[in-house]
């Protein structure tokens, strides 16, 4: 079963790490890739808040430990700096291009997350709507970054 739980405490820690936090809308996303060295594979995890607004979008790296999330200061993600964008129409994936087309980072926001005992996405959140929003707003940011490229 979902709750808001997870989602006020991301919102909580939103409000800390950026003042006018009322004037965005916040949702979680991750991201996990895997190296292999010989016989050892390591998973590495992130996670994030993505925070945005009309012409803005802030990217909010999160650090998770023993059940508590913590953040880390914001980067503004500037569509001047990027030669494109990629993400999914219903939001899930989005991927960012420098000038160089290096992939510079990556996310999942899920609509729904339903369990967060998983390292994975370790939350358990409805952000339907705001998953919504948010596939409005990367309309609009591809298009802005994508002029020049």
């Amino acid at each position: 079963m979902l709750t808001g739980k997870d989602k006020e405490a991301l919102h909580e820690i939103v409000s800390i790490v950026l003042n006018d936090s009322d004037e965005y809308t916040a949702i979680f996303g991750y991201f996990n890739h895997w190296e292999k060295k010989g016989r050892t594979t390591t998973t590495y995890y992130y996670y994030y808040v993505v925070a945005f607004k009309s012409d803005e979008l802030l990217v909010i790296p999160m650090n998770y430990d023993s059940g508590v999330f913590t953040a880390d200061a914001p980067t503004k993600i500037d569509p001047n700096e990027l030669s494109k964008v990629e993400y999914s129409k219903d939001a899930q994936v989005t991927e960012f291009y420098d000038k160089n087309n290096e992939r510079v980072l990556s996310y999942l926001t899920p609509p729904i997350t339903s369990n967060a005992d998983a390292k994975e996405c370790p939350v358990a959140i409805d952000q339907s709507q705001e998953v919504e929003k948010y596939s409005e707003f990367m309309r609009d940011f591809v298009l802005k970054c994508c002029k020049e490229a």
